[in-house]
């Protein structure tokens, strides 16, 4: 059986940091149960927090809208590939 690495090894796992499917599965559907039953509760805690760290936010979003805007940027400096010529009906099609 292939383990699958999920994030950083954690103190309390193994050493080597690895979980199997099963159980990425079964901590998958642990954490959507968790997060529907406390749906509101991690609301509340998350809008709190970004109360209290007001300029962590606004840095962050600041960060993030350059991040994106140097995306864009780049994505309408790069060339675009040349089409690939269709073949010509003089031209017999290469043997694959």
């Amino acid at each position: 059986m292939e383990s699958v690495r999920v994030g950083r090894p954690r103190k309390n796992v193994a050493k080597e940091g690895y979980y199997t499917p099963e159980a990425i599965e079964a901590r998958r559907a642990y954490q959507q149960a968790y997060k529907a039953a406390n749906r509101e509760h991690l609301r509340e805690y998350f809008r709190d927090w970004r109360e209290e760290n007001r300029d962590k936010t606004v840095e962050y979003n600041r960060r993030y809208e350059i991040r994106k805007r140097a995306e864009r940027e780049a994505a309408r400096a790069a060339p675009t590939p040349a089409p690939t010529p269709a073949p010509s009906p003089e031209e017999p099609a290469p043997d694959v």
